[in-house]
């Protein structure tokens, strides 16, 4: 077991990892500041490469399971309050020579490192886990919905594990967060409207792994509380605003994050960090396994990193006073 020690002094906080070698001052990127409400939203883009293991190209298994159990070590000091896939988490399909046990074991192996420590996670079909099947079968085989129902943060689904909302109090502020399924189906569109209708006293994150199958205009637009939308699947990443800067909508890709800047393959994730008292969340790209034993590494590009505005109430505030 890896022995941490936390040092405070003069504002600067000090982490001594075993497998760092030597002290490294954790930079204010990953600084969190509980006493001022502040929290972390974790995001977990495609990782069916690393699942696959495809380490010719550079995609190891062992980077991918390095990287979750770095989300659990940091689970308090980040304070994580959710973690958000964006689907693709296997390589297997149909149209790939077929779902396999071994890739579908994977995933759910990673999933369980956050659940047994208390960390609320969720999975999200993304078209490797829907393929040419039609269904989801693997999907509710490795995610059972029992695994998740009898959990506080739980709010509910439509036909299985593939669409789901989930309800967290964070501070003052409630927050919906809401997962479908590759195949956006006509019921599956008012089942998600009625939980934003439903839930129109909490902020709304959407997660749908490719962007471009979104109805915006029916499942986004409408809602002044859906302030942020998560995608994956392409190979690139951007970042646009849309009605009138109210909503914030993210694509990225697990294994081709920094993919122009030819940064491909180094595991990087997206977590976003929000400041109450500041009404701001920030955004930044890490790789814990890049740069290894000296603080992790920080995509360069432009939309890895950044900040949006957005009104929250903090520890002392009231809704009054916003």
């Amino acid at each position: 077991m890896k022995k941490i020690v936390l040092i405070v002094s003069l504002g600067v906080l000090i982490i001594f990892l075993s497998n760092f070698q030597n002290p490294v001052e954790v930079p204010h990127e990953m600084i969190v500041d509980k006493s001022k409400g502040e929290w972390t939203l974790m995001v977990i883009p495609d990782m069916q490469r690393y699942t696959e293991d495809w380490s010719e190209q550079g995609y190891e298994w062992q980077e991918e399971v390095t990287t979750f159990k770095w989300m659990v070590t940091m689970s308090e000091d980040m304070n994580i309050k959710f973690v958000q896939s964006l689907g693709d988490m296997v390589q297997s399909s149909p149209e790939n020579g077929g779902h396999n046990n071994l890739e579908w074991g994977r995933a759910q192996q990673m999933y369980d490192l956050l659940l047994d420590a208390g960390i609320p996670a969720v999975p999200l079909a993304g078209n490797h886990e829907w393929g040419s099947d039609n269904d989801y079968t693997w999907l509710n085989k490795y995610f059972p919905l029992s695994k998740f129902q009898s959990r506080d943060w739980w709010g509910g689904n439509i036909n299985g594990i593939e669409n789901t909302y989930q309800q967290l109090i964070l501070g003052q502020e409630k927050y919906l967060f809401i997962s479908i399924g590759w195949k956006i189906t006509d019921d599956v569109k008012e089942w998600a409207k009625n939980i934003i209708q439903s839930h129109s006293d909490h902020k709304v994150i959407i997660s749908h792994h490719y962007k471009a199958k979104v109805p915006f205009a029916e499942l986004v637009d409408p809602f002044e509380n859906v302030i942020i939308t998560l995608h994956g699947h392409v190979n690139k990443e951007t970042y646009e605003t849309s009605n009138n800067g109210r909503t914030h909508s993210f694509e990225q890709g697990f294994q081709d994050e920094g993919f122009d800047a030819g940064e491909k393959g180094d595991c990087q994730i997206r977590y976003f960090i929000f400041k109450p008292l500041e009404d701001k969340v920030e955004w930044w790209t890490y790789s814990v396994v890049m740069n290894e034993g000296k603080g992790g590494y920080w995509t360069k590009q432009p939309s890895s990193q950044g900040s949006f505005h957005l009104v929250q109430i903090g520890p002392g505030e009231s809704a009054e006073e916003k």
